[in-house]
C-alpha cells in the first residue's frame, strides 16, 4: 500500500502493459471543509502582501522626491 503525499487523497495506479514504465499514476483528491479556510487564508495573505508592497513603493517614491529636491537645491 502506498501512502499518498497529500492527506485525504487516493493514489490510483493503472497498469498499461507488462513494464512498469507504461503504468499510469493518478491522484484523486476529495474536497473538504478546509477549502474555505485555505481560500480565506490565501486572500488575507495576498491583501497583506499587497499592502506591504504599496507601503514600501510609496516610501521609495517619497525618498526619490526628497533626493530630487536636494539635488536641485545643490544645482542652484
Amino acid at each position: 500500500m502506498w501512502t499518498p503525499i497529500v492527506p485525504h487523497t487516493q493514489l490510483i495506479i493503472i497498469p498499461n502493459g507488462t513494464q512498469p514504465s507504461y503504468w499510469k499514476i493518478s491522484t484523486y483528491m476529495e474536497p473538504t471543509d478546509k477549502i474555505k479556510t485555505v481560500f480565506e487564508f490565501t486572500v488575507v495573505s495576498l491583501i497583506v502582501i499587497g499592502l506591504l508592497i504599496y507601503y514600501f513603493n510609496n516610501k521609495e517614491k517619497a525618498e526619490d522626491r526628497e533626493n530630487m529636491t536636494n539635488f536641485y537645491t545643490l544645482l542652484k
